[in-house]
């Protein structure tokens, strides 16, 4: 008992960590879009490129510090959704436009024919997509393209993203949205901190659905998640 008491204190402790880091962090991410718009790109596109890595950085930084306050409020049974309704193609659209760098960007294709409004967690949805393209991103090769879509199949909708990377073997698969798991090979040759797809999977069984991957090595990856329509 005295242990549980002790792990409970240890993520109360880190969910307050992480909500004192997201006022600073706010407020660095708002004076570096300011310094942004004062750029003339022709004079300074080295510091304005520079710009661009730091807002990268700083977007990645707070999907972390959201991870882990979701993550800490999951284990402590307070997680819960901020439910609206949301159009979802739209939603596709904004991460995209916004994910990464200008040259990461152009690697992303949104593929979204239908017009889909369904009520859910929007900013937690956006960071499940965040999250799914941003392990697309850095997996494949930088020549390769990202396919991120959006499909109708009643009574759900699927959002799944796409990639032409190393694949993942069968032995590894049952275990990528594990709290703090990565594969091996991800392990040894990227950065990471093993949370996201963990994060991901339940904010989606929250909203009643389902989120998987269907890869193999050598064959890239389709990482989704389907929504029910309501």
């Amino acid at each position: 008992m005295a242990d549980d008491a002790a792990h409970a204190l240890t993520f109360s402790q880190l969910a307050q960590l992480a909500h004192d880091i997201k006022g600073p962090l706010a407020r660095v991410a708002l004076e570096t879009q300011v310094l942004q718009t004062q750029l003339d790109d022709g004079d300074h596109i080295e510091m304005a490129e520079g710009l661009v890595r730091m807002l990268r950085n700083i977007d990645y930084i707070d999907r972390m510090v959201h991870d882990l306050i979701d993550a800490c409020a999951i284990d402590n049974n307070r997680f819960s959704l901020h439910r609206k309704p949301t159009e979802l193609c739209e939603l596709l659209e904004n991460v995209s436009l916004r994910h990464g760098t200008t040259d990461e960007r152009g690697r992303i294709v949104l593929i979204a024919r239908d017009r889909i409004t369904v009520t859910v967690d929007p900013l937690r949805i956006e960071r499940v997509v965040a999250n799914l393209l941003d392990n697309a991103l850095v997996y494949s090769q930088r020549e390769t393209m990202i396919v991120l879509k959006l499909a109708l199949s009643p009574p759900r909708v699927r959002v799944s993203v796409t990639d032409s990377g190393p694949g993942i073997a069968r032995g590894e698969i049952a275990h990528v949205f594990e709290e703090f798991r990565r594969g091996r090979a991800a392990a040894a040759t990227h950065d990471g901190y093993g949370l996201g797809l963990f994060v991901s999977k339940q904010i989606i069984e929250a909203h009643g659905g389902e989120i998987g991957v269907n890869s193999a090595p050598g064959t890239g990856s389709e990482f989704y998640f389907d929504l029910p329509l309501q």
